[in-house]
């Protein structure tokens, strides 16, 4: 039994002494554990108080474990929140509180013994005996200053880099390794024209995406999507881009994958470049070129690039044409200038000079054709900056002989205005100015500085009384495109007086109808108009005494056999040896004598208005109106001042009175007048008469073949005088006459301007 015991004994103390070596073996793995590790921990007791620190938390704490034992946790693990400063709360609290694992923020600062500050992540865990009742805590805290600099460098190059990208003129945007859009700047935006959504839209922020030939290009086969599938760059890949508005634009993408530091791929950037502008720059310096060329190669002029030696570079069809020689031959044969040009190719050393300073000249040269032909070419030559020769050439063989031609007719026209009287005259009328031969000089008495401006000197000497009517027909024969016309006018000369001119001429007209150029002749009519005025004087005198005969003739002796056989025709109705029927004829008869004697009396004072001693013209001019107003046709209202012979001539009287008569046969057939004013009176030059009615008038421009009015104009202009009509349909007529008394030289002013290529 005893023995039994003991062996009992001695198997526990044998299991309790394997106990206790397994539990020290134990506690020395612990301790080397705890010692072993890089993390900082600190166990405290329920109160906490610091129980036990590794020697990693004595490292990041700069306390010795043997210091800190029994001191409260807080004395010595001294946190803060790193962003606002404020002390954490003591964690060994909280964690026995609420009995579990407590985490702090990652953003905790240590501060150590020495005053030196860390970044730690730091935890804390209850610790709990066989019961389950909490004893203690543990804190376990790890030094990440480095990881957390490294952390808030890669934020902030991750905020560089956005920053800059936002900032960048041109679009850029990041897509993650699945090709899912991340990031995007404003220039993308504004470059896609809608606002994509980070991680939804894929491989590009763009609406419609289309190959450079127009085609249509899905969004998985970008350049985007093939850099990230392929993983490698993708360059020089043109496309289009379509926005939601429906605008085009071409786009230069430049994707690059992007890898981190093991080499894995984690998504790439591209950059979008807008060559719009470039491209339709390059189109319209294409479309340039191409006109341009065509211009050159349509150019009638030759335009050749050539070598100072000589040798042809480029040139145009014109060259051929003018030449006779092919392209091919130009090629085949290798062409030079001294080929093609008469002579060698040495210029005057000054255009030579000009030529190299940068300066474009002139000069005439003979060019051989390939049929031995000669031309003569106008040649403009200038140096390019590459050191060739830009020439053009214009055939001028044609216009050397139309040269020589016009040489030959001026010298005839020289001979032709030398050997006639007439003034030939040319007027530039867009630059209104024109010019005169030398006979110009002679006829009016002017010397040559006079004559500067050959437009306004002669607009400026037209008679007054005639410039209208000048520039009337010339405005007419403008608006009608006549080519040639006529006109006479009176002109001034420097002895004051005036000379009838006849101007012949011809018009020219531009491709519009305008009139650019007028080439007359000015011919003086005054001694032809002279003798006019001459001959219609004396036809008037003859006239006049015809009249007269044949008014003396009816008053002296047609009337005394009238007056005879009335005496005649009393004594036999006198005599009783009449019968009654016989006797009324007889008394009949007698009435119609005196009627007849009456009609002669009036004939005969209008053909023999009055004798220079016996009437005035007021007095006949009264009875001239007398048998009208007695026909009550219509009013006259007489005003006639008394005119003495010595003061107004009896031609001129005479011419009066007819112009007078004249009117008023006018009025009596065709005016249906109710009031005729006949006024005449004296200035201290002219004499002037105006007769006006009230009647139905009419348009004097229409007026054709009227003898009165043409009779009436030319007794004024026998007497240098003239004549002004003014009427119109509802408004009567009045007809002025103004007769100079005796001739007076005309000084008229400045006339401005005869015609308005503009009106």
């Amino acid at each position: 039994m005893y023995h039994t015991a003991f062996l009992f004994i001695a198997e526990r103390d044998q299991k309790a002494t394997h106990i206790g070596d397994t539990l020290q073996l134990q506690k020395e793995h612990l301790g080397v554990t705890l010692k072993s590790i890089s993390e900082g921990l600190i166990t405290t007791g329920k109160d906490g108080k610091i129980i036990y620190m590794n020697p990693s938390a004595e490292k990041l704490t700069g306390w010795k474990n043997r210091d800190v034992k029994n001191k409260l946790l807080q004395s010595v693990y001294n946190v803060k929140n790193e962003e606002t400063g404020k002390l954490i709360d003591n964690i060994v609290t909280r964690i026995i509180q609420e009995g579990r694992v407590i985490e702090t923020e990652n953003n905790t600062i240590l501060q150590k013994r020495n005053g030196e500050k860390l970044v730690i992540s730091n935890n804390g865990s209850p610790i709990f005996d066989l019961q389950g009742n909490i004893i203690g805590a543990v804190m376990v805290f790890n030094d990440i200053t480095e990881k957390k600099r490294i952390a808030d460098e890669l934020k902030d190059n991750e905020r560089q880099l956005r920053d800059m990208i936002e900032n960048m003129p041109e679009a850029v945007y990041t897509c993650d390794r699945l090709g899912y859009l991340k990031i995007f700047n404003k220039a993308a935006v504004n470059l896609w024209g809608r606002e994509p959504v980070a991680g939804q839209d894929r491989w590009c922020g763009s609406w419609k995406l289309f190959h450079s030939d127009g085609t249509s290009l899905p969004h998985d086969n970008s350049p985007m999507a093939i850099a990230l599938k392929e993983a490698r760059p993708v360059l020089g890949k043109e496309i289009l881009i379509q926005r939601p508005d429906g605008k085009i634009r071409h786009i230069l993408p430049s994707p690059a994958p992007m890898f981190n530091a093991s080499g894995e791929l984690t998504g790439s950037v591209n950059m979008l470049l807008d060559i719009t502008d470039k491209k339709e720059r390059e189109i319209l310096i294409q479309k340039t070129e191409e006109k341009y060329r065509n211009l050159i190669e349509q150019a009638s002029d030759a335009i050749l690039i050539f070598s100072l030696d000589g040798t042809i570079k480029e040139f145009n069809n014109s060259v051929c044409s003018i030449t006779g020689y092919s392209m091919e031959e130009f090629f085949d044969r290798e062409l030079t200038i001294s080929d093609i040009l008469v002579g060698d190719m040495s210029i005057n050393p000054g255009k030579h000079q000009a030529l190299l300073n940068g300066e474009t000249i002139t000069f005439y040269r003979q060019f051989k054709c390939r049929d031995n032909s000669e031309i003569d070419l106008e040649v403009k030559a200038s140096l390019l900056e590459d050191g060739n020769i830009l020439a053009f050439g214009r055939d001028v063989t044609e216009r050397k002989r139309n040269e020589e031609k016009i040489k030959i007719a001026i010298e005839r026209f020289e001979i032709l205005s030398r050997a006639t009287s007439d003034t030939i005259w040319d007027w530039d009328i867009l630059n209104d100015s024109i010019l005169y031969n030398h006979n110009i000089t002679k006829m009016f008495g002017y010397t040559q500085p006079e004559i500067e401006n050959g437009a306004k000197w002669w607009k400026n000497n037209i008679h007054p009384d005639d410039y209208n009517n000048v520039c009337d027909v010339l405005d007419d024969a403008f608006r009608s495109g006549t080519q040639t016309i006529q006109f006479e006018y009176r002109y001034h000369c420097t002895d004051h007086a005036y000379k009838n001119i006849l101007d012949r001429a011809y018009i020219v007209y531009n491709a519009d109808g305008l009139p650019v150029r007028m080439i007359g002749a000015m011919q003086d009519v005054t001694k032809e108009k002279e003798h006019e005025r001459q001959v219609a004087i004396a036809i008037t005198d003859a006239q006049e005494k015809e009249r007269r005969e044949l008014g003396m003739e009816l008053h002296d002796n047609v009337n005394q056999l009238l007056g005879a056989t009335l005496l005649y025709l009393g004594m036999a109705i006198k005599s009783g040896n009449v019968k009654q029927d016989e006797t009324e004829i007889l008394n009949s008869c007698s009435e119609y004598i005196h009627e007849a004697i009456r009609d002669l009396r009036n004939l005969s004072h209008r053909l023999t208005p009055y004798a220079k001693e016996e009437a005035s013209l007021k007095e006949v001019i009264k009875m001239l109106v007398e048998p009208l107003q007695k026909t009550n046709q219509f009013k006259i209202d007489l005003q006639v001042e008394e005119i003495k012979n010595n003061t107004v001539d009896s031609d001129m009287q005479i011419n009066l009175y007819r112009i007078v008569q004249e009117q008023l046969n006018n009025i009596v057939k065709h005016a249906g007048a109710e009031k005729v004013k006949i006024k005449l009176w004296l200035t201290q030059k002219l004499i002037k008469l105006s007769i006006s009615d009230n009647g139905k008038g009419f348009d004097p421009d229409s007026l054709k073949d009227g003898i009165g009015l043409e009779n009436i104009k030319r007794r004024a202009e026998m007497f240098s005088g003239k004549i002004k009509l003014r009427s119109s349909p509802g408004n009567g007529c009045e007809l002025l006459v103004e007769l100079p008394l005796k001739k007076q030289p005309v000084h008229q002013p400045e006339i401005q301007g005869m015609y308005n290529l503009s009106r």
